[in-house]
């Protein structure tokens, strides 16, 4: 059996890279035709392009992976299936479970695989090919720099800092305003400062005002000269640009939205992101729950009419993902349902697929 095992397990893997790269190149052509004349008239050196394209890579592979493991199914189990050598497993009393189970395993693996792939790899090259097109096609300034204008930052403890500049080098903030709210994100607290410094391991504000609120109505004010803070913030942190979804992994969102639910601020858009990145890479097994049992379909014109099954099932998969994934960030839906809602419904049907494959 583990002779059968890896032959069936190696027509997988075969049509899985074939298919994983005709993706590849169909994107990336795509794209090329959609972007080149913003590459040629923003003078975007050729070794620049190229990087660009190589970034977009890992990208592709975490989005375009369930199709594919659902095409490699359909293909390899429909080629065993062509030549009947799968009615010749079953003439040895091998259920259809048991003959393609190798598959099974590495359909499970490979989601494991791009889970771990998406946390690691996807979001640094994914913030690359964000620099990459910030910088050399909107040409907007490099956020790395060390100065840095107009800053809204999310702080610990319901804190939300606004800095019309920033001088990350010296740890000097100009035009400060610091609000602080309650668990109820009610104000309770707002200092304006000309200036901001960082002495002695801790910030001290000048030439400023506390506003004192209560009940979010404003009490008194306060005139200062000078004022030491003890907050948890350091010069760096105001350097940390706030990155998107795609360019964090599990732990960072994570982290960003603790900070923000701890001040008091709705998280349930940033929960839908956070249980997508589990979600999204589960999508491979149910894909190819999907994509094998289709592939048993015989006679005249089944494997086409197969493939186009597949490719409206797993297109729908998407489609479908994208609505909860909308209806989620809106509060319509539950965040974790929004996230695995698609799984769970068409995880259903691969599982019905399965119970109805004839050979």
């Amino acid at each position: 059996m583990k002779i059968l095992d890896r032959y069936i397990g190696r027509e997988f893997l075969i049509y899985l890279g074939y298919t994983l790269f005709a993706f590849i190149i169909l994107y990336v052509v795509i794209n090329v035709f959609d972007t080149i004349n913003k590459f040629i008239d923003n003078k975007v050196p050729f070794h620049i392009i190229i990087k660009y394209y190589l970034f977009t890579i890992p990208y592709i592979i975490k989005w375009f992976m369930p199709l594919t493991v659902l095409l490699a199914a359909l293909f390899s189990v429909g080629t065993l299936s062509r030549h009947h050598e799968i009615t010749a497993m079953k003439s040895c009393g091998l259920s259809f479970t048991r003959i393609i189970v190798s598959q099974l395993v590495l359909a499970f693996i490979i989601a494991v695989g791009v889970g771990i792939f998406s946390e690691t790899v996807v979001p640094i090259t994914t913030e690359k090919m964000f620099y990459i097109k910030r910088v050399y096609i909107k040409k907007l300034p490099a956020e790395e720099d060390v100065r840095r204008s107009n800053i809204t930052y999310q702080g610990e403890e319901g804190r939300v800092f606004t800095i019309a500049l920033y001088d990350g080098i010296r740890g000097i903030m100009r035009d400060v305003m610091i609000m602080e709210f309650d668990e109820k994100h009610r104000p309770i607290r707002r200092i304006d400062a000309s200036k901001g410094q960082w002495e002695n391991e801790s910030w001290v504000l000048y030439d400023g005002y506390i506003r004192i609120f209560e009940d979010g109505q404003e009490k008194r004010v306060i005139k200062f000269e000078s004022l030491p803070i003890s907050i948890p913030e350091k010069p760096e942190d105001f350097m940390l640009k706030e990155k998107k979804a795609e360019e964090t992994n599990f732990w960072e969102l994570s982290e960003y939205i603790d900070k923000r639910s701890r001040s008091g601020y709705d998280v349930g858009k940033d929960l839908v992101e956070l249980y997508l990145k589990f979600s999204v890479p589960f999508a491979n097994f149910i894909c190819f729950l999907l994509g094998a049992p289709l592939a048993l379909r015989s006679g005249r014109g089944g494997i086409a009419f197969g493939i186009i099954v597949a490719l409206f099932l797993g297109f729908s998969l998407w489609a479908f993902l994208a609505i909860c994934r909308a209806y989620g960030q809106i509060d319509v839906l539950p965040p974790i349902l929004a996230a695995w809602l698609p799984n769970i419904l068409f995880g259903g049907i691969g599982v019905v697929l399965f119970a109805r494959a004839r050979t």
